[in-house]
């Protein structure tokens, strides 16, 4: 194993695992595989490069796993963090604290839209929902009114496949289009209440152009 800068040995502590600043070359400490620093992400700020490693513990890939793992570890905490991420972009503060965001969280785990159960994929799908693909049933923070900024009186917890339903529309253009899919995809002249039709919806497994991902 090649030696780091000035011929001194590798460093292997817990906090700076090997590395070698003139073949460029690291120890990820997840892996433990010795990868070029083009596979990890760099140290933000400046460093001394003989006493510093310059790259993060964990190539890029492990460091992806790392997040994921995390993310769906406590998914209702990374939405909230999602909540705070938006407030900013709309630059607002954070105007609730997380024991009151899961306040918001429906008492039943389900959108309160469609009736879905809220769920992240299975890890074993993972593949299967990338690239712009999203799972239907994943819980998303949502604009009551896509016209307001995000807020406390402005925010609702609902599926993926109701909040790309309801996308920016507001109640008129959603009555209008209501109107128009009776006409021209009659279900007969049931009159069914909302628990019915979640009933219904849940058991034909419809969820648009996710239904067939097999």
């Amino acid at each position: 194993m090649a030696l780091c800068k000035h011929g001194k040995s590798p460093i292997t502590n817990s906090h700076n695992h090997w590395w070698d600043s003139e073949t460029e070359m690291a120890e990820c400490t997840k892996c433990k595989e010795v990868l070029s620093y083009s596979k990890y992400h760099k140290h933000k700020g400046k460093h001394v490069i003989s006493t510093h490693r310059p790259v993060l513990p964990m190539c890029k890939k492990c460091e992806k796993e790392v997040s994921f793992a995390n993310r769906r570890k406590n998914i209702k905490h990374t939405k909230y963090i999602g909540y705070k991420n938006v407030m900013r972009s709309e630059g607002n503060d954070c105007d609730i604290t997380y024991e009151e965001f899961l306040e918001y969280w429906p008492w039943d785990n389900r959108c309160p839209i469609l009736g879905h159960e809220l769920k992240t994929y299975p890890e074993d799908e993972r593949e299967k929902w990338i690239g712009g693909r999203h799972y239907p049933f994943t819980p998303c923070v949502d604009h009551i009114d896509p016209r307001l900024p995000m807020s406390r009186n402005n925010l609702q917890i609902i599926c993926w496949r109701a909040n790309e339903l309801k996308s920016d529309a507001i109640p008129a253009e959603i009555y209008l289009l209501h109107n128009h899919m009776k006409d021209v995809l009659s279900v007969g002249d049931e009159v069914f209440e909302d628990i019915s039709y979640k009933n219904t919806l849940r058991e034909s497994g419809w969820v648009g152009k996710y239904s067939n991902m097999d």
